[in-house]
């Protein structure tokens, strides 16, 4: 029983601690000149190291994970750190937003001057009334089927989306209701 109440403790001073580290970083962002390394970095290097991190939350939340390397020596050119960070938070909520026994697919390809990293969940999906709204600060969809997904303050995808525009690249959503959502991030193709 002390382990169980250990565990819950500890689950919430890690939400605690995420919450106040996303208000830290969006007010750093109004208020500083957002530091960013940019270097060459290969896709499938920075996702292992992603997987790495949100691969237990997968399992938690029963989801399957796959990868699809359709072009797998593909690099771009990104801050490591901020990469790392969009990631994260794409899989993490994909893992969160997809029911038990669904799937999330993660596949990259080139396109032009551009590597585009598509997150694919067969989630609820997004109304399209939310769709531009969810890239805003402090919003959050309100959903009756999980309380865990309310979890947060709704700056997830506000950060992730100004770090992309900061390496020159993007995030979009497309998404229907019932069917699912598909994030791509777009980062600048490395040169050779």
């Amino acid at each position: 029983e002390q382990k169980a109440q250990l565990g819950y403790i500890h689950e919430a001073g890690r939400y605690l601690n995420t919450l106040v580290n996303d208000i830290l970083g969006y007010t750093r962002m109004g208020t500083t000149d957002l530091a960013i390394n940019l270097v060459r970095l290969p896709v499938a290097t920075i996702l292992a190291r992603v997987e790495a991190l949100v691969g237990q939350e997968f399992t938690r939340c029963g989801v399957d994970y796959r990868r699809e390397e359709s072009d797998a020596d593909a690099c771009v050119t990104a801050d490591p750190d901020r990469m790392q960070q969009i990631l994260v938070n794409l899989l993490g909520n994909a893992a969160k937003f997809t029911p038990p026994g669904g799937a999330v697919t993660v596949r990259w390809a080139v396109q032009g001057r551009q590597v585009l990293i598509h997150v694919a969940d067969n989630g609820p999906g997004i109304p399209a009334a939310d769709r531009n709204r969810i890239f805003q600060p402090f919003t959050q969809l309100n959903r009756d089927d999980n309380a865990a997904r309310r979890r947060g303050v709704g700056l997830g995808l506000a950060i992730s989306r100004e770090l992309a525009q900061a390496m020159e690249g993007d995030l979009t959503v497309v998404s229907e209701e019932g069917e699912g959502a598909t994030f791509t991030l777009s980062l600048p193709l490395a040169p050779d």
